[in-house]
């Protein structure tokens, strides 16, 4: 079955589909947004462990906004329901972990490089600095593409790994697939959000409590609009020759 999906979207009617979701209940997605904060920094108290545990509930916290705003609309939700991306903790961990590794890979030459030249000794870097500065320059520039190329690509594998219910890799996969075909758009989308964030930051920081669960609501919304969230399962990976299955999330 070949793969169903929207390449069409209106960055404005997805950010106004945000506002919109915000606006239904402010307090909650202001409340959440709070303990959002609060928990990485007690947990940042926490010598080495408190670091570390905040990568891994990092991506459980920041989809609460998304699975809330899915499930309340239906009468579903409460106040628990931001917390129910850690059902899905083991995947997203997964996810973190395979990502760490790429990165890790991918950035391997640059530090190599930066090494490399401080390793020199003060003669020799005089003399050949400019000879090494210019390729390693050039290196950060392109691993540098290639690595908001890479964001996007996996833009929405949380997304797929919660409302999908798909693993790790599969859910990767899945985000390539969707995030391919829009890719510029999905760049403007997201220089959009940063500078929504931007201004929130600009009013005195406290607009940060509407702009973070905007920006997060509107991502949700565009998933939710490219995949069809409340229709089809377009993404049916385990039965590809069969007709696409009703899902309820």
């Amino acid at each position: 079955m070949e793969d169903q999906y929207k390449s069409e979207f209106s960055i404005s009617n997805i950010v106004n589909e945000g506002i919109e979701t915000f606006k239904t209940d402010p307090g909650s997605y202001i409340g959440f947004f709070i303990v959002g904060i609060v928990i990485p920094l007690v947990l940042g108290l926490i010598p080495f462990v408190g670091s570390l545990a905040n990568v891994v509930i990092g991506t459980p916290l920041q989809m609460g906004t998304a699975i809330y705003a899915n499930k309340n609309p239906r009468g579903e939700g409460s106040f628990n329901t931001f917390f129910d991306g850690f059902q899905k903790l083991g995947d997203f961990l997964i996810y973190i972990l395979i990502i760490f590794g790429c990165g890790v890979i991918i950035l391997f030459p640059i530090l190599f490089g930066v090494a490399a030249l401080i390793g020199f000794k003060k003669t020799e870097l005089l003399n050949g600095l400019s000879n090494f500065t210019a390729p390693l320059i050039i290196l950060s520039v392109i691993v540098m593409i290639f690595l908001i190329i890479l964001s996007l690509l996996i833009f929405f594998t949380p997304y797929f790994i919660y409302f999908k219910d798909m693993k790790a890799m599969e859910a990767i996969k899945a985000s390539f697939r969707l995030a391919k075909p829009i890719l510029g758009k999905l760049f403007l989308f997201q220089i959009v959000c940063g500078l929504i964030t931007l201004a929130g930051t600009v009013c005195l920081v406290v607009g940060l409590l509407v702009a973070i669960p905007v920006v997060r609501l509107a991502t949700y919304h565009l998933f939710e609009e490219l995949t069809d969230l409340k229709k089809v399962n377009i993404f049916d990976f385990e039965n590809t020759s069969e007709e696409p299955t009703i899902t309820s999330y």
